[in-house]
């Protein structure tokens, strides 16, 4: 992937993570430590070094709450604090990062790799002393975080290390990290009934429960009609039903399904598959997804759009993926 391609990938993926956390505490504005917060969720060498030094997610908020909680001591400022809500930032709108977090995922880029290292290499250095002071809250200090950095570049590169093509090169990948048993990310996608909860066009699901849940089974899916909040979503006629039918159902590691518009058959099928691996701290989902090629013509139409239809393919592919991760968040 080019350098400019693992950028502006590195870029979405940090930006959304770090806003979900931001939007837990009703935040538009996400700062320093909810871009930490995302690498390490992240599934690159910098997301897999500070999980190999015994951070995660929970413990990264639970320093945060602790260093806000002694910056106001200092300023002898007494005020209650409110409890973490659920994520709503895939609800809501008019999210940023501050100046300084900006300047943190510039830095990163440019003639840097713009790769999830170099957004936290930059992150170490970030001079206003918020990180040292969060590190040490963690037990850990910048030269600790630096060193798992070297350790882990001279572990074998993972096989998609943030590709965007999946292996049979016709459709998209994304890799993400959940920090959640493997078994109950299985359960949680194996189960029909509980397909809303991650996948971002759904709303229902039609199951009988009393048929077998094996290759060939097809369900009735409708799509969102209202987020949480009550606000309507709109939605064409064409695609407000579509139907998935489970392609391979491999416990404790793989699934697969077949997406398709009954309304609109000329729509092309896509096909999602997702793999489990169980890794320190929770586990890897790699997720792939392809489409049937449309008529020729259309082919040759929109040939010189290729890599931009493969990008916007990608970020649907991330959608799906970080229901997945909120879901256990």
């Amino acid at each position: 992937m080019s350098t400019f391609t693992t950028a502006a990938a590195t870029m979405q993926q940090l930006s959304q993570a770090g806003m979900e956390e931001a939007s837990r505490h009703g935040l538009r504005v996400g700062d320093l430590e909810h871009l930490f917060a995302a690498l390490v969720l992240n599934d690159q060498l910098a997301g897999r070094a500070l999980r190999a030094i015994g951070l995660s997610l929970e413990g990264v908020r639970d320093a945060t709450h602790r260093m806000n909680a002694a910056h106001l001591q200092r300023l002898r400022v007494t005020t209650m604090t409110a409890e973490p809500q659920r994520i709503v930032f895939q609800e809501t709108r008019g999210y940023e990062w501050t100046p300084r977090a900006m300047d943190v995922l510039t830095a990163a880029g440019g003639k840097n790799a713009g790769d999830a290292e170099a957004v936290l290499r930059a992150l170490l250095i970030e001079p206003s002393g918020l990180m040292n002071d969060l590190l040490a809250h963690l037990d850990t200090s910048a030269d600790a975080v630096r060193t798992a950095l070297a350790a882990e570049a001279a572990q074998p590169t993972p096989l998609s290390n943030g590709t965007l093509k999946s292996p049979d090169k016709r459709g998209v990948l994304v890799e993400i990290f959940v920090p959640a048993p493997s078994a109950a990310v299985w359960s949680l996608l194996a189960d029909p009934a509980r397909l809303p909860e991650w996948h971002y066009l759904i709303g229902s699901v039609e199951v009988d429960t009393a048929a077998e849940i094996v290759p060939g089974v097809i369900w009735a899916v409708l799509a969102p009609t209202h987020q949480p909040d009550g606000t309507p979503v709109r939605v064409k006629e064409r695609f407000r039903r579509h139907q998935m039918q489970l392609l391979v159902i491999e416990q404790p590691n793989r699934i697969s399904w077949r997406s398709s518009y009954p309304d609109f058959p000329r729509r092309r099928a896509i096909e999602l598959s997702i793999q489990i691996t169980a890794v320190a701290g929770g586990c890897q989902v790699r997720a792939t997804s392809s489409g049937t090629p449309g008529p020729t013509w259309k082919t040759l139409l929109f040939s010189p759009l290729h890599p931009l239809k493969r990008f916007l393919d990608w970020i649907s592919l991330t959608q799906i993926t970080a229901g997945i991760s909120r879901a256990f968040r």
